[in-house]
C-alpha cells in the first residue's frame, strides 16, 4: 500500500489489504457482510447517513430497506464508481488525499469522516458537493471500521507513517478484528478497556518499543481520536514527538524501567487520593487503590510531555529531598527532550559540587542550599549564587565558584526559564548528597513554588 498521509484512508488501506478475496469487489462484499450481518449496520458514528446506516424507504414497499437491499445499494454504488463509463465520473483531476491524477468523486461524511456534507457546500473548495477523492481512496475508506479501536466512546487510529507503527496496528487491532469475525464473535467495532487517549498513546508507544527491536529511532506517533456523529463530530489529535519517543525508548530499554513506571504511577490524578511513598501505592480512605482502576485517570507527566511542557519540577521530591528518578534518566531527559546542552548540564553539576563543598564547612547548608530551594523569584536565586561567589572568594578557594561564561551561557541562557536552572541545580545537589551519604541537619523544609505545568 502507498501511504497517502490521510489517517483514515491509510488505516482503511491496511484493513483492505488483509480482507479475504481475490478482487476488490470480493473484499467489499466481505466487509459489507460484516457491517450488515455481524454488526447490524451499527456504524453510524463512522459513515453518517450512508446506504448501510440510514437506508431510505423502498419505492416498491414504502418500508425501510431490508439488509439485502442495503447491500445491493452499496454494491451498486461501488460498481458505478469502478465503472469505466464516463457517465459515472464527476470530474478528472488530482485526488485530495493521494494526489494521483484520476477520475474523482465527491466524498461527504457518508464516505469520509469529518468531511462536511453535501448540504454544506461552502465547506469544500469551489462549492463542490464533497471532497474530491479518487475511486481507490473511497474504496479504502469503506474498510475503515475494520481498522479502528473504540476508545472511551470515540474511535482511535494511529497515523500509519512508519513500518513499525503499521506492523503494530495490524497486530493490535486489525488482526484481532479479523480473528473475532472468523470465530463469529464480532458484533461491533473492536473495543478496548482504555478510555484516556493520552494514556493509551503512551501504552501503544511502549508496546511498539517492546515488540520491535530495530528502526524506531526517528518515530513520532499521532493518535487520532474522533467521532463522526451527526450531532457532535469531533477529532482530537494527540502527538508523541520524536524526542519524547526516544526518551521513552531509553527509559524502557534501560535498567531504569521500573523507576520510570513508579514515577508515572505516582503522578496520576486520584480524587481524594494520597500517594504513599513507602507502600508505592495510592491510598483512598485508608485503602490501597489497584493500578488497574486508575489507568484511565489523567496523568500529569503524560499530559506535560504531550503538551511540550517541562517536567523538571516533578523530578525532585522537596519533602523527602531526593530524586524521583535516577540521575542517569534525568540527564537523558534534559538533553534529549529539554534540549539542554551537555555542557550546560556538566556546568551545573560542577556548581552543585562546589556549593556542597562550601556549605559543608561549619554546616552552612541553610545559608547556601536552603535559599536555592526557597527561591520563588529569579533574583532570589541570583542573590544566593552571588553570595556564594563572594564567600568562595573570601575563603581563598583555588577555583572561582562561577565564571562569567558559566553564568551567561549555562545558568541563565536566553530562552530558558530560570526555574529549570534552579530545579536542575537542586537535582544535582541532592544526587551528590546521596552519593556522599550526607544528611545535613540544618536543612529545613522549603516547598518549591513551580510554574503551573498542568
Amino acid at each position: 500500500m502507498k501511504i497517502t498521509g490521510d489517517p483514515f484512508v491509510d488505516a482503511g488501506a491496511l484493513a483492505m489489504s488483509m480482507a479475504p478475496g481475490k478482487t476488490t469487489m470480493d473484499k467489499i462484499n466481505f466487509a459489507l457482510d460484516v457491517y450488515v450481518d455481524n454488526w447490524g449496520s451499527k456504524i453510524h458514528s463512522m459513515f453518517l447517513n450512508s446506504t448501510i446506516t440510514s437506508p431510505a424507504k423502498s419505492k416498491e414497499t414504502e418500508q425501510k430497506k431490508t439488509p439485502k437491499e442495503r447491500k445491493e445499494d452499496t454494491i451498486k454504488f461501488f460498481s458505478n464508481i469502478h465503472s469505466d463509463s464516463k457517465h459515472n465520473e464527476y470530474c478528472k483531476g488530482c485526488c485530495s488525499t493521494c494526489g494521483m491524477q484520476k477520475k474523482l468523486f465527491p466524498a461527504t461524511r457518508c464516505e469520509l469522516p469529518l468531511s462536511g456534507s453535501g448540504a454544506f457546500v461552502n465547506f469544500h473548495h469551489g462549492h463542490c458537493p464533497g471532497i474530491l477523492l479518487c475511486t481507490d481512496c473511497i474504496t479504502k475508506l469503506f474498510f475503515l471500521p475494520l481498522a479502528v479501536l473504540n476508545l472511551g466512546g470515540k474511535y482511535a487510529i494511529l497515523q500509519v507513517q512508519d513500518i513499525n507503527i503499521k506492523t503494530f496496528w495490524i497486530d493490535y487491532v486489525i488482526q484481532k478484528n479479523f480473528d473475532k469475525i472468523s470465530k463469529g464473535t464480532s458484533n461491533k467495532m473492536l473495543s478496548t478497556n482504555l478510555k484516556n487517549p493520552q494514556n493509551a498513546l503512551f501504552e501503544f508507544a511502549a508496546k511498539i518499543i517492546s515488540n520491535i527491536s530495530n528502526g524506531t529511532d526517528d518515530i513520532s506517533i499521532q493518535l487520532f481520536h474522533f467521532t463522526n456523529y451527526g450531532s457532535g463530530p469531533k477529532a482530537d489529535i494527540h502527538t508523541l514527538p520524536n524526542p519524547v519517543f526516544g526518551f521513552l525508548k531509553f527509559a524502557l530499554k534501560s535498567p531504569y524501567k521500573q523507576d520510570w513506571y513508579k514515577f508515572i504511577y505516582s503522578h496520576f490524578r486520584i480524587k481524594n487520593g494520597k500517594w504513599d511513598e513507602q507502600e508505592e501505592a495510592w491510598i483512598v480512605k485508608k485503602q490501597a487503590v489497584s493500578a488497574e482502576s486508575i489507568v484511565n485517570n489523567t496523568n500529569n507527566i503524560y499530559k506535560c510531555l504531550l503538551a511540550g511542557k517541562s517536567i523538571t519540577g516533578s523530578l525532585f521530591n522537596t519533602k523527602k529531598r531526593k530524586l524521583n528518578l535516577p540521575f542517569g534518566l534525568i540527564r537523558y531527559y534534559l538533553i534529549e527532550v529539554e534540549n539542554m546542552r551537555k555542557e550546560q548540564v556538566q556546568s551545573i553539576e560542577r556548581l552543585a559540587i562546589k556549593l556542597i563543598g562550601l556549605a559543608s564547612k561549619d554546616d552552612r547548608f541553610n545559608k547556601f542550599i536552603t535559599p536555592i530551594e526557597g527561591a520563588k523569584k529569579p533574583w532570589e536565586l541570583r542573590i544566593t549564587l552571588l553570595r556564594a561567589v563572594k564567600t568562595n572568594f573570601k575563603e581563598q578557594e583555588k577555583e572561582p565558584l562561577l565564571t562569567v561564561n558559566d553564568y551567561v551561557e549555562y545558568l541563565f541562557p536566553d530562552g530558558q526559564y530560570w526555574s529549570e536552572t534552579r530545579d536542575l541545580l537542586l537535582i544535582c545537589i541532592y544526587e551528590e548528597l546521596h552519593k556522599r551519604r550526607m544528611v545535613p541537619k540544618e536543612l529545613v523544609d522549603n516547598d518549591i513554588e513551580t510554574p503551573d505545568q498542568f
